[in-house]
């Protein structure tokens, strides 16, 4: 699902015409073209959507005071602009955000000269020598509230990416120990439900499994007198050399001085890098923090200059700004260096996820050749709201030896034999 965001002004002469348009030259320009004319559809303040063909616009109509505009009122309108249909809840949370940017607008003095770039208007009204100053100055301003706008939209409407949504969960200790505790093998839901209970007192294992379950972490299978919790999947985070390097050096000939200064940056890091678990666990969290996984996806572009990244922050803009900058830079990330008289941010190293095959399986499975792990297992999210148990097929999922399976069903048949002795003493 892509986004944009515009605001249409009432230009004086030619009449309603788009301001900005943020990110730049991602609409067409029929799009362009007809979307300031929606301003004719109100002639009050408030909200309301439309739509063209596959482009789905949440709008909202608005004046602020001017002094150089007929009527004394400068006439905008905000429209969001989704590739999707959104959910109501979405739609709510765009309404207000753009009533607190429509308000910071009005109350700013003096904000409607942003949208004289040509000049002041002669003639009909007072201007002084300070005004194509002025009107820099609020333009610039203006066009940055616009992209802090844009990502704030972002950051709650955009769906999260798969890295996100593992990020998020195997930040969690009481996951991330889950996890661990299955490594070396099935273990019986009794003897986790024991264990989980001692660790985490507070937190409810039905919960959290039914989530593993449904990113397909793990496998829950009745089998005789017991249900078995299964790891079938281990997820690696790491750190790599950011693939926009090829990039440059394949299509930004001209930037062959930026180019080398960026690849020794990340030859020098990767020379005295060396994996570990905490490192991992500092990765994770850094790709569940959305206002960081935001500034990371820029990044993965490209260097960008400082003051660019400024628009992709959420509130308090400047002060969020250098508190990111300043973990990523710490957590060697990120570097900075000055190029052609431009502060430029670079990733010096992405993070990378990576799927594999639980090592205990590795050694039980059969010899003769199954399916791989990665042809056989789906990592796309479960559509089913409730997986429930079900019977374990080896075949299914490719990865377990009949062999295997029988050792469960012993595992099964000796507790159930050791319960009936209890019993029957």
């Amino acid at each position: 699902m892509t986004i944009t965001i515009t605001l249409s002004w009432f230009h004086r002469r030619i009449g309603p015409t788009i301001y900005y348009e943020y990110p730049e030259s991602s609409l067409q320009p029929d799009e362009l073209t007809r979307i300031p004319d929606l301003m004719d559809m109100r002639f009050e303040e408030g909200f309301f959507n439309h739509g063209f063909e596959n482009l789905y616009l949440f709008n909202y109509f608005f004046e602020i005071s001017s002094s150089w505009a007929r009527g004394q009122k400068e006439m905008l309108l905000i429209s969001v602009c989704f590739s999707n249909p959104i959910s109501t809840q979405i739609q709510h949370e765009i309404l207000v955000h753009c009533i607190d940017f429509a308000n910071k607008l009005k109350k700013t003095k003096n904000l409607f000269k942003a949208f004289y770039e040509d000049g002041p208007p002669s003639g009909e009204f007072l201007v002084n020598v300070n005004d194509n100053e002025a009107i820099k100055s609020f333009d610039k301003d203006l066009k940055m509230w616009l992209r802090d706008l844009y990502w704030k939209i972002v950051s709650f409407s955009r769906e999260k990416s798969e890295e996100e949504i593992i990020a998020d969960l195997l930040s969690q200790k009481s996951v991330y120990a889950i996890i661990k505790f299955l490594s070396n093998g099935p273990v019986p839901k009794e003897d986790l439900e024991k264990w989980f209970s001692q660790k985490y007192p507070d937190l409810q294992l039905d919960d959290i499994l039914t989530k593993l379950e449904s990113e397909k972490f793990i496998f829950q299978n009745e089998i005789g007198y017991d249900t078995f919790v299964l790891l079938v999947k281990e997820t690696t985070v790491q750190r790599s050399p950011p693939d926009c390097i090829i990039t440059l050096i394949q299509d930004k000939l001209e930037l062959s001085d930026l180019t080398t200064e960026f690849l020794d940056r990340v030859r020098n890091f990767f020379e005295e890098y060396t994996p570990s678990t905490e490192d991992s666990i500092e990765l994770l969290k850094l790709v569940a923090n959305p206002e960081i996984y935001n500034v990371l996806l820029q990044l993965r572009s490209g260097p960008l200059p400082k003051n660019q990244i400024l628009s992709m922050i959420d509130s308090e803009p400047v002060k969020n700004l250098m508190e990111t900058l300043k973990i990523l830079n710490e957590k060697k990330i990120i570097d900075e260096f000055e190029y052609k008289g431009e502060s430029l941010i670079l990733l010096i190293d992405d993070i990378q996820f990576s799927t594999s095959f639980p090592s205990y399986l590795s050694k039980l499975t059969a010899k003769k050749p199954h399916p791989t792990i990665a042809k056989s297992f789906k990592t796309t999210r479960s559509t089913e709201k409730d997986p429930g148990k079900r019977e374990l097929k080896g075949s299914e999922l490719g990865i377990l030896s009949e062999d295997v399976f029988n050792k469960l069903k012993n595992m099964s048949k000796q507790k159930g034999v050791k319960k009936e002795e209890e019993n029957d003493g």
